[in-house]
């Protein structure tokens, strides 16, 4: 049996990667989608979030911090360099961004 030694992951935002260790662009100047706006609503409307921290995985274009980051600690992680500039060139008060 052959063991490849490189991953590959499709996805959705139709882009592959192979190395973890370069420049992808993900999804920082895309727009939130339908999954997250529904999630943030859900969030919002069902939840008492004030003084909180937050931890959110693949932080995208960041919309998620934005909508929450006023009154608690957002935790953002991501496996996309751009994604973290994109979030850390916002600016937003209490907004942590990290790539892995």
């Amino acid at each position: 049996m052959r063991i490849l030694n490189i991953m590959k992951i499709n996805y959705i935002c139709n882009c592959s990667q192979a190395d973890f260790n370069k420049n992808y662009s993900y999804w920082e100047n895309r727009g939130s989608t339908s999954d997250e706006i529904g999630i943030t609503n859900f969030l919002k409307n069902n939840f008492y979030l004030t003084n909180k921290k937050i931890l959110h995985v693949g932080i995208g274009n960041s919309d998620f911090a934005r909508q929450f980051c006023d009154n608690n600690q957002v935790y953002g992680i991501t496996i996309s360099k751009k994604e973290t500039e994109h979030g850390n060139n916002l600016k937003l008060k209490n907004y942590h961004t990290f790539f892995f």
